[in-house]
């Protein structure tokens, strides 16, 4: 099964494919995308063997809920739907963009709305919870606009340079959407 394409603004939203290896390569590694997921990481170029893995890896787990976010006709990311509970009618979503210099341009906030949007009108679920690091300020002000709402607190998930940190969890309800936001 294939996800629908989606868009929101200058998101889109599509399925993976092959060719979206060399733009995640090209985009490489950053320290400041990576510590929002709990890595040490320097800002490195991505190898070959990396890219590779990448994309298999995107590949086998593609599901009809697993998009690359594509802004201006470039991968700029992923955004999926996991972890359904179908008695529950919940899942899980899970983002992430490639560049630092993607941040900040309302680009994650688009994408959560997309998928949210297909979450509750097209799929019926009634709820969708994701973890975010207490740190990650940005994704969870992100997050907060998009309608989820902390539920709950994970203890000492990440450590960072010898720091413990916690995992918010954050919970968006069918009954509190769409939310209000400009016409894009």
């Amino acid at each position: 099964m294939t996800a629908p394409v989606l868009h929101e603004g200058v998101v889109t939203l599509r399925p993976p494919n092959r060719d979206d290896r060399d733009t995640r390569q090209k985009h490489g590694w950053w320290a400041a995308i990576e510590r929002g997921f709990g890595h040490v990481e320097q800002d490195r170029p991505m190898t070959d063997a990396e890219a590779d893995a990448w994309v298999e890896h995107v590949l086998a787990e593609a599901t009809d809920t697993w998009w690359v976010i594509e802004v201006q006709g470039e991968a700029a990311g992923v955004a999926f739907l996991h972890r359904f509970e179908p008695e529950q009618r919940r899942a899980r979503y899970a983002v992430g963009l490639f560049h630092p210099e993607l941040l900040g341009r309302g680009i994650g906030t688009a994408t959560t709305r997309a998928v949210l949007r297909h979450a509750f009108d097209d799929l019926r679920l009634a709820e969708v919870e994701l973890r975010v690091l207490e740190i990650n300020d940005a994704a969870v002000r992100c997050y907060e606009r998009c309608g989820f709402r902390v539920t709950g607190r994970d203890a000492d998930t990440c450590e960072l340079h010898g720091e413990l940190y916690d995992d918010f969890i954050m919970t968006a309800h069918a009954g509190g959407w769409p939310v209000a936001h400009p016409a894009t």
